[in-house]
Order: C-alpha cells, then structure tokens, then sequence
C-alpha cells in the first residue's frame, strides 16, 4: 500500500529530496530520519539523534528526539522537527510483528518481538528475539524474520553533496576489544553490557537474574554506552566494538562490514563519493575487494562469517 502511495506521489512531483537522496519512505520526506525512523530531524542536522546531537547545527531542538516528545508529525514531510507516532510504522512490517524500535519483524506467531522471555515464545529465538535475526528486511512486508537497515524507507538514490561528518565518538580513542565493558559483563556480542551483578549477560533466563530484565536482558536497555566502563546496564554501537577489531589500516562503516581508506575520514553513508578518495575508496557500494586481514587492508568488506580473526 505504502508503495502505491509513493508512486502516486512520484507521478506528482511530490518527492522531496533530503541531503541530495531521494526520499522513497512515508516518513520524514522534509527532513532526515533517525535510527528508528520514528524521529524527524532537520536537514542541517546532517544526522539525527545520537551522541552529539545538541552540537550539530540547530542544537539539541532540532537534531536530538528527546526534545521534540510534544512535536507529533502529522504527514511525509512530517514538518520537522516531530515525532512521528506509532500508528506511522505501519509501512514496516506488515506480515509479522515489529519491536519497540521499529527495526525488528518478527513472525506474528510470536505475539510480541523481543523482550523478557522471547526465546520461549512460539517460534524461538530465531523468529522472536532481535538480537538471533540475521536476514535483512526487503519490503513493508518484511517478510518475517528480518532486521529493518538504518536507512529504511529515507533514500533509494545518492547525488553528490557535501555532508558534515558526525562528532568524533568519546569510544574513538577506545582499541582492544577486552577494554570494553570492564566494569560489566558483556552479552555474546560484546555490544550489550549488563552489570556484573547478573553474572551472565543475555540469553535464555536474563530476566531471572539478579536485576531483572532492565539490566541483564539486551532486548530491555535502552541507554547507550559512551566509556570503556559502559557504564552498564548500556549498548555500546556496533562501529565502535568492530572498530577495535576491524579494518585497522583505514577507517570502518557504521556496520563494521566495509573497510574505506583512512583519506576519507568517514566510512559509506550520504556524501560518500564526495569525500577524499571518492565512491572507490569511501563508498561500500563501489568497494569489491574482500578483505583478508584485521588491518584490510583498505578499500575492502569484511565477509558475513569473519569476526576477530588475523586471517580469514
């Protein structure tokens, strides 16, 4: 339905352009998007929410969700800033059952996706917890079970445009990947740290631990780790626990899976092509190459199955 809708708009010259992409999504056309897709930022933002988001142009009011609860979208273009209501993430799986945030479809049999105790729901953890998913999402549909990608429903094409790199993260200066958490326990992962108290991290049974779901259970925290300490209970980004491991001789992306040349700066997303190197060096569509090492070496992608090893 969501598509239809959007080719109609198409045939009517409505598709606003955000950042030099093409807007293809119901949410946000005005603005850009944040991690869940329910936030709409403003286009000077340059990125929207996250650590940092009151030093961007247009201050916390303009670029950081919290400010903007009292600020419901009411259309695409939402204006921003607002936020959009649950009801809009019915463009996001439509066969399933999504999760809190939006980025997890899990299978309808589940009842619920993710939270205390999904690995016993009908289906298992494979069907209903976020953190056992690995497919990736491909429509409205989903189809079940599938993990939504952070650009989902923002932008279908780049042009080329000058964007403003994100606020260096206080985890840049953080490298061996046993220096994280270290106040805490880690989950399996290494992204999820619980607090020592719990004395497992995740899995089956978190949330009968000492602490209870909001601090041993993954799919139940929600702040955000900003120190070698955590401090837990926290989720430390993906980028900065790969990092650590990942593409030492240049620089990674916010997956942790492309490895670009050090020359520009920041890894993939809009601009890319723009930056010193260009899209060979600097944008994971154009890189082919398959890395081999820890150190890359760069422009490469690291494969699906590779994690902390010297050599693959």
């Amino acid at each position: 339905m969501a598509f239809r809708i959007l080719a109609s708009l198409a045939a009517l010259g409505s598709l606003h352009s955000v950042g030099g992409d093409i807007a293809v999504g119901p949410h946000c056309a005005g603005g850009i998007n944040d991690r869940s897709g329910n936030v709409c930022c403003a286009r000077q933002c340059g990125e929207c929410g996250g650590p940092g988001c009151d030093t961007r142009p247009g201050g916390s009011e303009l670029c950081c969700g919290g400010s903007m609860k009292d600020k419901p979208c009411t259309s695409f273009d939402g204006p921003p800033p607002c936020v959009y209501p649950s009801s809009w993430a019915q463009d996001r799986c439509t066969e399933g059952v999504s999760d809190a945030q939006g980025l997890a479809c899990c299978a309808r049999s589940c009842g619920r996706c993710g939270g205390p105790g999904c690995d016993l729901l009908p289906g298992g953890p494979t069907a209903c917890c976020g953190g056992s998913i690995s497919d990736t999402c491909s429509s409205p549909a989903g189809p079940p079970p599938c993990l939504y990608p952070e650009s989902w429903g923002v932008c279908l094409q780049q042009q080329p445009t000058a964007v403003p790199p994100p606020p260096p993260s206080p985890l840049a200066s953080v490298a061996p990947l046993e220096l994280f958490c270290i106040v805490g326990i880690s989950d399996a992962s290494g992204v999820v740290c619980c607090p020592s108290s719990c004395g497992q991290c995740g899995g089956p049974g978190c949330d009968l631990r000492p602490g209870g779901a909001s601090q041993c259970c993954g799919g139940t925290i929600e702040a955000r780790c900003d120190t070698a300490s955590g401090p837990p209970p926290c989720l430390y980004p993906l980028a900065a626990r790969l990092s650590s491991a990942r593409c030492q001789a240049g620089v990674p992306d916010t997956s942790g899976g492309v490895c670009c040349a050090k020359v520009c700066g920041q890894c993939g997303g809009p601009g890319c092509d723009t930056r010193p190197g260009g899209p060979l060096l600097c944008c994971g569509g154009s890189i082919s190459n398959t890395c081999k090492t820890l150190a890359g070496p760069p422009p490469c992608k690291y494969p699906a199955d590779h994690g902390g090893k010297d050599e693959l």
